[in-house]
């Protein structure tokens, strides 16, 4: 209604005829009106997405726009300036030079000899090509990558969207509604009943049943490689500390034998020969080794038995 309000006043104004006032507001009205049915295409399921993709896009380029505004008001004094006085008609005032030169680099309508027709026929192709390459070529690139970028956004969360859209919907609704009509619907809508096909319900319940199984499945498997890891580590630390007893074992018994040893040839007083300290020496060592094939020869025996063990459980 403001716009409506607005635009009567401005056309009474420029005091134009009642046949063009009609014809204008006619014009207004349907546009208005198109825009109206596209905002009730949101609740469609065809064709919400797509309402929410053309809104995110005008929302995501509007700093793109400002920027292509800037450069086609800046190219329309340029060309007003060049081509003004040999092409009044597209080129003679501000407004008509803003249309040709948008026409000119979107649609690329331009005539060759209006070029020639120019006082500088050299600044204006340069400045023709300039216009083509930002605005054809490099801004229009530019503006593709930002619509993809909106669409992808969009169909990341499509179903909420529309949701969004059907909601805004209704509430549109209820304030057009009477005061008291809009309180018996609040009433009467406290709470929330979905009907659904039983076979619906069925068939999400069994996928429901599949996920959790393979949950389960994945459950399961992890515990078990978890479990077989934790055994294989209690053995090693088991293999580790019998090597470590075994090393502290040989340890000590090479203890007892050096100790023997310097008591040896400490004890004598410096009457042994150096022969009999030598073989002392060597009885020293056999012994030590006879030690250790024991040691060894019980081990290989209680490794023996609890391999029988083994077998025979």
């Amino acid at each position: 209604m403001l716009v409506f309000a607005v635009s009567l006043t401005v056309l009474k104004v420029i005091e134009i005829s009642e046949i063009d006032l009609i014809v204008q507001m006619s014009v207004v009205a349907t546009m208005l009106l198109t825009f109206q049915w596209i905002a009730f295409c949101r609740g469609l399921k065809r064709t919400g997405w797509l309402v929410a993709v053309l809104s995110r896009n005008f929302l995501d380029t509007r700093g793109f726009t400002f920027i292509l505004l800037l450069i086609i008001v800046g190219m329309s004094v340029t060309f007003t300036a060049l081509l003004g006085r040999g092409n009044p008609q597209q080129f003679g005032s501000f407004s008509d030079s803003i249309f040709s030169t948008f026409a000119m680099a979107l649609t690329m309508t331009f005539e060759i000899d209006d070029i020639y027709s120019s006082p500088n026929p050299k600044l204006t192709k340069v400045t023709f090509m300039i216009l083509v390459f930002v605005v054809t070529i490099i801004s229009l690139n530019a503006l593709i990558a930002f619509l993809g970028d909106s669409y992808q956004r969009i169909q990341e969360s499509s179903t909420a969207n529309m949701r969004k859209m059907r909601a805004m919907i209704v509430l549109e609704y209820i304030e057009l509604m009477p005061v008291y009509k809009r309180l018996e619907v609040e009433k009467n809508s406290k709470f929330f009943h979905k009907l659904q096909p039983v076979d619906e319900l069925q068939a999400r319940t069994l996928e429901d049943n599949e996920w959790q199984g393979q949950i389960k499945a994945i459950k399961t498997s992890t515990r078990t490689i978890i479990n077989e890891l934790r055994n294989d580590l209690e053995k090693k630390f088991v293999e580790q500390n019998e090597v470590i007893s075994e090393l502290k074992e040989q340890n000590a018994a090479m203890k007892d034998i050096l100790g023997s040893i310097h008591g040896l040839l400490e004890g004598d007083g410096g009457k042994t020969s150096e022969g009999e300290k030598e073989d002392e020496v060597e009885e020293s060592k056999d012994i030590y080794k006879r030690k250790l094939k024991r040691e060894g020869g019980g081990r290989g025996r209680g490794l023996g038995e609890e391999g029988g063990r083994g077998q025979g459980r």
